[in-house]
């Protein structure tokens, strides 16, 4: 199954994730996660920073067609816009209209359409601001999650 990194509200729990992620997932016993593997490119990159091609490219979605596009084109990780899915479901733009369940429905299908047993493609997801207080931002990480 396809592991999901969430953004929600703060880069630093970003970076918790993909740590705590990618030390579960260090044993030999478990498959990669979608967390160790964007690690891996990040750390790539960080490597090769004095190459030109050391750049990690997020390629934007807004929906399980655009997903599966990117995803069979080779692309290395995939970023589920809030703006993309808001104006692509509500004709809006991203000012605080979509809610937590829409954008969790949108990315269900995204998670399905790239689902693969051979590759893993990290979606990096834009949580907003948790879509409320404190309780809010933990129950929209595990929904993502």
């Amino acid at each position: 199954m396809m592991k999901v990194i969430t953004i929600a509200f703060c880069p630093l729990l970003f970076h918790s994730l993909i740590y705590i992620e990618a030390l579960s997932s260090s044993k030999p016993s478990l498959p990669q996660t979608g967390a160790s593997k964007l690690l891996e490119l990040c750390n790539e990159v960080r490597k090769n920073r004095k190459q030109s091609d050391s750049t990690l490219r997020l390629i934007g979605i807004h929906d399980a067609l655009s997903a599966k596009i990117f995803a069979n084109a080779g692309a290395q990780a995939l970023f589920l816009s809030g703006f993309g899915v808001s104006a692509s479901k509500l004709s809006q733009p991203d000012v605080g209209l979509l809610t937590q369940t829409e954008m969790e429905e949108t990315l269900k299908l995204v998670v399905q359409a790239v689902a693969s047993p051979n590759t893993i493609i990290p979606i990096i997801v834009d949580g907003d601001t948790g879509y409320g207080g404190i309780m809010n931002i933990r129950r929209t990480i595990r929904s993502f999650a």
